[in-house]
């Protein structure tokens, strides 16, 4: 019998010595029966505290906890979202072997964790588990794929979506102590971002980051892209004319309906007895000329309306009339140019069918329906002479723009002579005894 055994039942004897009553607990070699008794039922160790994640980037992460009294290691285990499984991930052995770093997460996923503490080695006793931890890993950095819409004030920034919530964008002028936010954008998805406001002839250098907030209501954001530089286009030169906007021309102007892609207008050759109608598609080299034209005329935030509204008066205060008088350039000289859309912008001169034309092609590259209309003007039954302009078709009812020009005018600046209309009726410009449109042979009164 062992010496366990013999003191448990001299215990007993005791006991039934006393009739049961309560006696001085005896003592057996210098130990006394109530720590024999204790040493017999196992003790439940604490359940461990989780601390705060440390150390954490899109790959990994420090979990740690308070050592609990008596263990002699610690079971982690690992739940995360792109697997939705617990699996237990270390075995720690020892009391103060308290952390664990993670060096094979994912970014953008959220993780729980949760540990428990053991006692002894081949046969384990454990404590409750810990309560569960949530974290995630940080959100995956964008990928810069570049920029477009580039203008002397303006460019669009691109990138590559990761799994995130959002997107911060930064940018500064290169070599700046200090960014400046461009915007904030919502959903995975929003991949780019319109960035204003900026100089001509600059190089910027910009930045985006994405953001997510985990399960844990915690919102943590990816580290910053690689920079990328964005050199803008050269400022225009100031215009020779102080722009005003016709607000009751742009206003007409933005109710009608755009299709960008069509690309194309109408001529109709109006000096007959009918309409003689075509389809004319935009040519690759006047799409060019149009949109270098847009990039270093037109400002950011300005409508489809307020663009064409702005050509037309551009062409009427900057296009020479080419008639070879007073000092004027001849009209052979249309021909020095590639087209004759390059001889208006570039060269600055015309006459009513370039200028005129000019405006017709801006606004079908606006998306635009318009018409080139090939008629006349004077007097009717009395007097014409060859006149080309432009109408525009807003919602079935249709406007003339008339860019005119400002060399021209000034011989007739008095009376309705005064050809400049941003998107005027008929019926608004027919004065019965003045000079009116003519389209086969009858003015045009509505």
């Amino acid at each position: 019998m062992t010496f366990k055994n013999k003191a448990v039942g001299l215990i007993a004897a005791a006991m039934l010595f006393t009739g049961g009553a309560a006696v001085a607990a005896p003592v057996f070699g210098g130990i006394t029966a109530s720590a024999v008794t204790s040493s017999v039922r196992a003790t439940k160790l604490a359940k461990p505290v989780l601390n705060t994640p440390t150390d954490m980037t899109k790959k990994t992460m420090t979990v740690s906890w308070s050592p609990v009294s008596g263990a002699d290691g610690y079971y982690l285990y690992r739940y995360a979202s792109n697997c939705k499984m617990w699996i237990r991930i270390a075995d720690l052995k020892g009391n103060a072997n308290t952390s664990y770093f993670n060096t094979d997460l994912c970014g953008s996923v959220d993780y729980r964790f949760k540990v428990k503490a053991y006692k002894g080695s081949s046969s384990k006793t454990f404590s409750d588990d810990s309560a569960v931890m949530y974290a995630a890993s940080l959100p995956i950095q964008p990928l810069i794929m570049g920029a477009s819409n580039k203008s002397y004030d303006s460019f669009t920034l691109h990138w590559a979506g990761t799994i995130a919530d959002g997107y911060e964008v930064y940018y500064q002028k290169k070599g700046a102590l200090s960014w400046t936010l461009a915007g904030t954008l919502s959903g995975r998805n929003n991949i780019s971002c319109d960035i204003t406001g900026l100089s001509g002839s600059t190089k910027y250098v910009v930045k985006v980051r994405s953001y997510r907030t985990g399960e844990d209501k915690v919102k943590r954001y990816s580290d910053y892209s690689s920079e990328y530089t964005v050199t803008t286009k050269e400022a225009p030169a100031a215009d020779d004319f102080s722009y005003t906007p016709d607000t009751s021309a742009i206003a007409r102007l933005n109710k009608a309906s755009l299709n960008t892609s069509r690309g194309t207008y109408t001529y109709n050759f109006a000096q007959g007895s009918s309409a003689s109608k075509s389809t004319v598609a935009l040519t690759s080299a006047e799409k060019t000329l149009l949109k270098n034209f847009a990039a270093s005329h037109f400002k950011s935030g300005w409508t489809a309306g307020q663009k064409a509204d702005y050509m037309l008066q551009w062409l009427h205060f900057n296009v020479e009339y080419c008639d070879g008088a007073d000092g004027r350039a001849p009209y052979s000289d249309l021909y020095k140019y590639p087209n004759e859309l390059d001889a208006v912008l570039n060269g600055r001169i015309g006459q009513c069918v370039q200028y005129n034309g000019a405006l017709v092609k801006m606004m079908a590259y606006l998306g635009f329906d318009v018409t080139e209309v090939r008629g006349q003007r004077g007097y009717e039954g009395v007097r014409v002479w060859d006149h080309t302009w432009g109408e525009v078709n807003i919602n079935g009812s249709t406007y003339v723009m008339e860019a005119g020009n400002t060399t021209d005018d000034k011989l007739y600046s008095w009376g309705w002579y005064y050809w400049m209309y941003s998107c005027k009726s008929y019926s608004e410009l027919y004065r019965d005894g003045y000079s009116n449109y003519i389209m086969y042979g009858k003015a045009v009164k509505s």
